[in-house]
């Protein structure tokens, strides 16, 4: 590994541990969605916010826990990126993954400070995250000479029926999804698109979505 390579493993690996150290300094406890209608979901989501709220709050951080956490999981992000060139995942259920707990219990921080149904994928080349229950992902960090891809997230109808259009935005944008463009994609099975397979039943075809390159 170059001497450059190995500082952009570093800078990845650090910007990730401190946006943990952030989270666990302020957690978050979604565990439903923000727009769930049902009425036991919605209480069930308030109560383990509420439960997850008081927990914390016996376990405040004490100064100088939150930089030696981010250390502890720098280190230990470094050495997985090491052995995996595919990259990481760290996340949190209702407690954290074991190198979150690692690093949390050399800070001596307790686990029930980490946001619950949250989601970090690290790579050499960029950082996302999903910050509670049904987040979108998001762009937390990335290498300079990253070629940031378009979303190309499909385009749906109001009632949920895919349309030929995808999203052209940077992936990982902060807003909604727009700016729709057709999709080259074509089915290597039917030679069909997208809508074809997965728009209204009326027009949807009797196998999966296989697509080739868009070009």
């Amino acid at each position: 590994m170059s001497q450059a390579q190995g500082t952009q493993i570093e800078d990845a690996a650090r910007a990730a541990a401190e946006w943990w150290a952030e989270q666990i300094g302020a957690p978050v406890f979604k565990a439903i969605r923000g727009d769930e209608p049902d009425r036991q979901s919605q209480d069930f989501g308030a109560m383990t916010m509420m439960l997850g709220t008081m927990l914390a709050d016996r376990h405040p951080i004490r100064e100088g826990q939150g930089e030696k956490f981010a250390t502890a999981l720098a280190t230990a992000i470094v050495e997985g990126l090491d052995r995996n060139d595919r990259g990481l995942s760290l996340g949190v259920d209702y407690g954290p993954d074991l190198m979150l707990a690692e690093a949390a219990d050399v800070a001596g921080i307790h686990t029930g400070r980490f946001p619950y149904k949250t989601v970090m994928w690290v790579n050499r080349d960029y950082v996302t995250a999903a910050l509670g229950y049904g987040a979108k992902d998001r762009l937390i960090w990335n290498a300079p000479d990253w070629s940031r891809p378009s979303c190309g997230q499909h385009q749906y109808d109001a009632d949920w029926n895919a349309l030929d259009g995808i999203c052209v935005k940077p992936r990982y944008h902060e807003d909604d999804c727009g700016d729709y463009a057709p999709d080259p994609a074509r089915c290597t099975v039917c030679g069909g698109t997208y809508r074809d397979h997965y728009g209204s039943r009326e027009v949807r075809l009797n196998h999966s979505w296989n697509p080739g390159d868009r070009s």
